[in-house]
Parts: C-alpha cells; sequence; structure tokens
C-alpha cells in the first residue's frame, strides 16, 4: 500500500501553456556551461513569475522550455484560459528586459512562441517513487506542446486552441490562423493567434 500511494489520478478541465525557446542551441553552443545555465535560470524567473502571478501551476522544465498548468483550483472555463493567456502575455513582457541583460554581459537574444490549450486532463503524481512528479497528461496536453512549435512556422507569438479562444472570447481578441492536424485526433484543430485583450485595445485606440 506504501508503494501505491499517490497512484490515484484525477481527471480535471484545464489550461496548459508551452514554452518554446527560440535561438537557444545557438546560444548554448557559443557560451560557457556557467553562462548557459545562469541565462537559462535568468529566463526561468521571469517565466515562473508570470505563472504564479496568474494562479498557475510550473509542472516541468523541458530543457530550455517550460510547462505550466492553470485550473487546479475549479476556477471557471473563462478564468482558467484567462489566467493562462495573462500568463503568456506578461513572459513576452519580461523578455526585452532579459534581452537587455544578455546583449550588456552575455551577448545573444531569445525569442519566445508560447501555445496554449484547454480541456480535459488527467493529473497525478508519476515516475519512480524516488522521483514523482504531480503533471497532466493527455490529449489536451499534446495539443498545447504541438502549437507552442508552431508559432516560428507562422511568425506568431501566442497561439491558443479554437477551445481555449472560446472560453475568453468576450475578454480577448484573436486572429485566425489555420487548422492544423494533431497527433492522435483524426480532425485537425482551429489556431489563433492572440491580438490583445479588448479593453486595452480601446485605450489604445
Amino acid at each position: 500500500l506504501e508503494d501505491t500511494l499517490g497512484d490515484a489520478g484525477e481527471e480535471i478541465t484545464g489550461a496548459v501553456l508551452f514554452t518554446d525557446l527560440w535561438g537557444f542551441t545557438g546560444f548554448a553552443e557559443s557560451h560557457l556551461p556557467y553562462d548557459v545555465i545562469h541565462a537559462l535560470n535568468l529566463l526561468f524567473r521571469h517565466l515562473g513569475r508570470a505563472v504564479d502571478d496568474h494562479d498557475g501551476y510550473v509542472d516541468k522544465y523541458i530543457g530550455d522550455n517550460l510547462m505550466a498548468i492553470f485550473g487546479l483550483r475549479d476556477e471557471s472555463a473563462e478564468e482558467t484560459c484567462l489566467n493562462a493567456v495573462r500568463a503568456a502575455r506578461d513572459m513576452l513582457a519580461s523578455l526585452p528586459a532579459v534581452n537587455r541583460y544578455l546583449a550588456d554581459y552575455l551577448g545573444g537574444e531569445f525569442r519566445l512562441g508560447i501555445g496554449i490549450a484547454y480541456g480535459p486532463m488527467v493529473t497525478g503524481e508519476l515516475g519512480f517513487p524516488p522521483k514523482r512528479q504531480f503533471t497532466a497528461i493527455g490529449d489536451t496536453v499534446n495539443v498545447a506542446s504541438r502549437l507552442e512549435g508552431l508559432n516560428q512556422i507562422y511568425g506568431t507569438d501566442i497561439l491558443i486552441s479554437d477551445v481555449t479562444r472560446g472560453a475568453v472570447d468576450d475578454v480577448i481578441v484573436t486572429r485566425p490562423i489555420d487548422k492544423v492536424g494533431v497527433k492522435g485526433r483524426q480532425e485537425g484543430i482551429l489556431i489563433y493567434a492572440l491580438v490583445g485583450e479588448r479593453d486595452a485595445l480601446s485605450e489604445d485606440e
């Protein structure tokens, strides 16, 4: 029984955010290991703060990328997706400060792409018992992961799924991008680029 504690999974409906750091491979190849880790930790401090500020959970770091989950507190669909979108917005807003630091001390520049998907997922602790970690798995995670990589193809910064857009359409302005295939799905999904929040865009006008 002791070995099975934590094995119980739970299905929730939430949002998953993935980041995709562009240009890091070249940076890592041209800098000392100390500088590579220093630069990544500087970036992750900003990205993690954005997740934390909007009630998200940093699930894991995957090399130079990050996965975060929103909606673990039983928030509504709109609140969950808004939190994820606003965290993504804050991540991008923090990037110039990181790049100024890199330019001043290390050279190089980072570019960030972000994918967000909303839907059902299974959460629970996974892994070898001494190193178990809480995480989420499922189709929603796969969609978010697919979206983050598509930013480089479409020249966008934040791509969200059609379901995510539907949850925040009253607050968020988006631009349709394409219908794309996702592994494990027979039909493609519509994807949208984030433009901004309606109130903020009205003030700018």
